[in-house]
């Protein structure tokens, strides 16, 4: 006998757990968010033909508490993930992973920190745009996860705590087209053939 996952018999249960943890928010956002409405109908979520949930986005809505990845990504057909310029805290955890799916992540000007699980990027190949900067994440050195990322368009890193020196395969990413890496802690040269924003940073 198969057990239907989570994610397959309960996006609305998932959802409203996701609204639990943000009971400090705007409720505005929320009030379309309840188990009487279809979840393609809550505010900041749209979905696939099919009706699974495909995006989140809720950004720069005020919102107030964590997020529990290995939650949000039991959404299956989940593709993009936008919580920028929110007062979003705690840490990333490392189930960001299973968000298999994902071509847009988007957690900048938060309140995030803790180490990032850099890691977790390495089974998100579908990323074009990965969006987090501005956070008080640990120092780190210049996560070589992101250099499998071929298909990324936009990285936006700056001012989230990276050291050391920018790796020559970034220039590697031939799709990609904006990457910010101000007001960090990176030293030694920009290498040939990428694309930088440094305005102000810390090299």
């Amino acid at each position: 006998m198969i057990i239907p996952s989570f994610s397959q018999s309960n996006p609305l249960q998932i959802l409203l757990k996701f609204k639990t943890n943000l009971s400090n928010s705007n409720t505005k956002i929320f009030t379309s968010w309840t188990e009487h409405n279809p979840v393609c109908n809550f505010t900041g979520i749209v979905c696939d033909r099919a009706n699974n949930v495909k995006e989140i986005n809720l950004s720069e809505q005020q919102l107030v508490g964590t997020i529990d990845f290995g939650l949000t990504c039991s959404l299956e057909s989940l593709q993009k993930v936008s919580l920028g310029s929110n007062l979003l805290h705690g840490t990333i955890s490392s189930n960001l992973s299973h968000c298999t799916s994902l071509k847009h992540l988007g957690l900048e000007n938060n309140s995030f920190s803790g180490q990032f699980p850099w890691k977790s990027l390495v089974k998100l190949t579908s990323l074009t745009h990965l969006s987090l900067g501005d956070n008080p994440f640990d120092i780190s050195p210049f996560p070589l996860e992101i250099l499998n990322l071929r298909m990324l368009h936009t990285l936006y890193l700056t001012n989230c705590s990276i050291e050391g020196t920018i790796p020559e395969d970034i220039g590697k990413l031939e799709s990609l087209q904006r990457l910010e890496l101000s007001d960090n802690f990176l030293v030694g040269e920009i290498p040939v053939g990428s694309v930088l924003f440094m305005h102000k940073g810390k090299q």
